[in-house]
């Protein structure tokens, strides 16, 4: 079976050099080329010649030549509208794979077929996957094409690879070819080859939250993949905590110091289930852990899992499913919910769900016997971190049991957030990081590309409503592409700060998407302004000042008017 993977290389069909309307016999120059027209009375059709070289064209027609497409677009006579375009090439790479899950050491045939389905040829075209450690290529470095394409032209070459261990490998191709004097490298999308365990190992166990003295079924199964050949059990091993009591357990294991050990053989496509019964009158948290030894042929196999449990503690326990590691401003996802493990209802359980990357969550529920409650099952996009960060997840609670007994439960897991590679480097000009109300700021950003090609750029400011009203140019631009270590100026403006402006900052934040081949860049950079509050506090002092002037003038007048009424008082009691 074959995995046919199409690797879209993102590139413009045809670039637009010269579009405008043209007088009857006039004469052009674009792209080093010569155009000259002539429009027919008719004015439906014209005579278009490139250096000298043409013929009659009809209105909405096109002809192609030397990589040039020019076009007769629209007419009002004496006037015709001409389009000249440079036709690019187009280079489309699809590989295939004998096998797209192969076993350790199994030869792989890949295939990789390049196709110029542009307008122009491609030279010094050079093709070359790079595999991940654990893939080895057999005869030397077959994985290099190199060669050039004419339109329509395709190339194919094969080489085999094999793998040394058991995972998921990429296969990262890298493309380049030149092009009117340029050399441009495009972006391809990586593949993988997932390499197969010939066994898969499976454990359950029959309740995570036990009554003591109640009997827990611990089950493990391995399965043998292969239709060919046996699969050898050198080792297993089930290690016990000493507090449990082995109730049940399978033939052929031997128990030593807690630990149950087995050698065997599983047949071709064969599988085989082990099963124990246990239980214990001690309350606590246990693990049970189970390590094999596998063979097959020549190659050797380790594996492990693990079960936890709780015996005489809460009924109601959390489960927790995220995502362990993921990439800045990529998907994640997070699945967390409590469980009631128990044989009865079990109400007002309250809980909290903590977590810097999510709102957190607080709440109260009543749990039926063995319901599950889902606090949170959601798909996120990781923030942009510069440096690699973990973010803790934790989710814990307690409920009052019918007989007046309160438990609690409470789980821990962390998200790791890798930081994202640097292909672009922000930088912003700022006329002054100290400014006064009532003052200007004038703010430049530009953008430098530290390597690959990227596309669909879009670009922005964001800074304070509260001033936005005073904002004088753009903070907003878009571009098509941004080839490698290329430096553009994107935007400049300026903004005023309102003279009754009372923050201590402000905070100018650009925000800068684009594609790098089929992966999503976001890049952010934050600045500070301080605003200074001299002038402030000079104003605060003077109003105070003129307050407490005032008060005390206020007083003096009143103690002046009090006086005179009390002469006036005493004049009127004498003479009356």
């Amino acid at each position: 079976m074959f995995l046919i993977l199409l690797m879209a290389v993102d590139s413009a069909l045809a670039e637009i050099i010269f579009e405008d309307w043209m007088e009857d016999k006039q004469s052009i120059s674009a792209a080093n080329h010569s155009f000259a027209v002539q429009l027919i009375s008719s004015t439906q059709s014209a005579v278009v010649k490139m250096d000298g070289t043409g013929g009659i064209i009809s209105l909405g027609e096109c002809e192609t030549t030397q990589g040039i497409k020019y076009c007769f677009t629209e007419s009002a006579y004496p006037r015709m509208k001409i389009k000249v375009e440079s036709l690019e090439p187009v280079l489309d790479v699809k590989k295939e794979f004998s096998t797209s899950s192969p076993k350790i050491k199994e030869d792989v045939t890949v295939k990789v077929t390049i196709k110029n389905t542009g307008g122009d040829s491609a030279t010094s075209i050079k093709y070359l996957d790079t595999y991940s450690d654990g893939i080895i290529v057999a005869g030397g470095n077959p994985r290099v094409w190199e060669g050039a394409l004419s339109p329509e032209a395709e190339a194919s070459f094969s080489y085999v690879i094999k793998a040394t261990a058991i995972g998921t490998f990429s296969a990262k191709p890298s493309l380049s070819y030149r092009f009117n004097g340029k050399m441009i490298a495009k972006s391809l999308i990586n593949s993988t080859l997932v390499v197969q365990k010939p066994y898969t190992l499976n454990d359950y166990i029959s309740t995570e939250s036990a009554d003591r003295d109640e009997v827990i079924v611990y089950n493990i199964t391995i399965t043998n993949s292969d239709a060919s050949q046996t699969l050898a059990i050198e080792s297993l091993d089930i290690q016990l905590p000493s507090q449990l009591s082995i109730v049940k357990s399978p033939s052929g294991f031997k128990l030593s110091d807690s630990t149950l050990s087995y050698k065997g053989e599983i047949g071709k496509s064969g599988s085989e289930t082990y099963s124990f019964q246990l239980k214990s009158s001690q309350q606590g948290k246990y693990l049970i852990k189970a390590n094999a030894s596998l063979k097959q042929s020549a190659e050797s196999f380790k594996d492990e899992s693990s079960k936890e449990f709780s015996i005489g503690l809460s009924y109601v326990l959390p489960l927790m499913n995220i995502t362990s590691s993921v990439k800045s401003n990529s998907p994640y996802s997070a699945y967390v919910a409590l469980k009631n493990y128990g044989k009865e209802e079990i109400k007002n359980v309250s809980f909290k769900l903590e977590s810097g990357l999510f709102e957190n969550v607080t709440d109260k529920k009543n749990l039926a016997a063995g319901a599950t409650y889902s606090i949170l099952s959601k798909s996120f996009t990781a923030p942009y971190v510069e440096t690699d960060k973990v973010y803790p997840v934790l989710v814990y609670g307690s409920y009052r049991s019918s007989s007046g007994r309160v438990y609690q439960f409470e789980k821990k897991d962390s998200i790791k957030v890798t930081a994202a590679s640097k292909v672009v480097e922000i930088n912003r000009t700022l006329s002054t990081k100290i400014v006064s109300p009532g003052e200007s700021v004038v703010i430049s950003v530009s953008a430098k590309n530290l390597g690959r090609r990227l596309t669909a750029i879009e670009v922005s400011d964001i800074f304070p409503k509260e001033i936005r009203s005073s904002l004088a140019g753009n903070v907003t631009a878009s571009l098509t592409e941004l080839g490698p270590n290329d430096e553009t100026m994107l935007y400049t403006y300026s903004i005023t700060l309102p003279s009754d402006y009372n923050g201590k900052e402000i905070e100018f934040k650009t925000i800068f998407n684009a594609k790098d081949g089929a992966d999503l860049v976001i890049i952010k950079k934050s600045d500070i302004v301080e605003i200074t509050v001299a002038l402030r506090e000079n104003k605060t002092s003077i109003n105070e000042s003129k307050e407490t002037l005032l008060e005390k003038t206020t007083a003096k007048e009143t103690g002046k008017a009090n006086l005179f009424q009390k002469i006036a008082g005493w004049f009127k009691n004498l003479f009356s």
